[in-house]
């Protein structure tokens, strides 16, 4: 007959691996809430970033006028948002502006789209979201809106 050992020392090979499993399922969804946290944080940086956009490109276009040739004017809306676009790409930690491509949420860049008609004149800033990639964000400026606000 098989003698028990009653004084039985350590884990066996099993219960260590069923340990190393369970442990490596919990650290599998924290990891999974980490990230998609994380990518929610990027987008509402983004948003954030976006937003003191609107703010500077207010403050940049306040007492511009267009077609008269003065100092800090300029001939169109649209040439004004480009030496806005310019302004900001040359300060840095700013983040830049562009128009060819759509920025994925935090890398500090914005593509930027302006609309200069004789009815509406919009800047719209935006960004691929991180969280969700089929969503984009933006932010729209409206010129004549700037100043119903005031």
């Amino acid at each position: 007959m098989l003698k028990l050992r009653k004084n039985k020392k350590g884990f066996t090979l099993v219960e260590l691996i069923v340990v190393i499993a369970i442990m490596a399922v919990l650290a599998g969804t924290v990891a999974g809430v980490t990230v998609s946290q994380l990518n929610k944080q990027t987008d509402n940086t983004a948003k954030s970033e976006m937003s003191t956009l609107v703010s500077q490109i207010k403050q940049f276009m306040l007492g511009l006028t267009f077609g008269e040739g003065k100092g800090y004017d300029y001939k169109t809306f649209a040439d004004a948002v480009k030496a806005f676009a310019d302004d900001v790409n040359k300060n840095d930690g700013a983040g830049s502006l562009v128009t060819d491509s759509l920025p994925v949420a935090g890398k500090h860049q914005f593509k930027y789209t302006v609309t200069d008609t004789e009815t509406a004149k919009t800047v719209v800033f935006e960004c691929q979201s991180k969280s969700k990639k089929s969503e984009n964000l933006s932010l729209t400026y409206k010129y004549e809106d700037a100043f119903a606000e005031a």
